[in-house]
């Protein structure tokens, strides 16, 4: 992944929260693993990218959120603004973070 990017890890959970244009991390990932789930969000692309293969595409769920101190609800000129606390609870798990360069 390019830039600083948010990675939040459970047993078997990874969050990745600004995707940009690569998704080869989370594609190598789910292919040396086989109960991971990738859970992603970024409001500035459609999804994943196609480096991830189709027959790992359905333990991936994505969301064109952000990321936020507070939660925001979408808007006609920005898109739904979530915090930390609140998109972990939407995806019903416990959760440990830690931010990688």
């Amino acid at each position: 992944m390019q830039g600083i990017a948010y990675l939040l890890l459970t047993l078997y959970l990874l969050t990745p929260i600004g995707i940009s244009g690569d998704s080869t991390f989370e594609a190598e990932l789910l292919q040396n693993t086989e109960h991971c789930k990738i859970w992603g969000y970024d409001f500035s692309v459609k999804g994943f990218t196609d480096d991830i293969p189709q027959s790992e595409r359905s333990r991936t769920n994505f969301h064109a959120y952000g990321l936020a101190g507070k939660d925001v609800p979408v808007t006609q000129n920005s898109p739904a603004m979530y915090s930390l606390k609140t998109l972990m609870d939407m995806n019903g798990e416990y959760w440990y973070w830690s931010t990688a360069v």
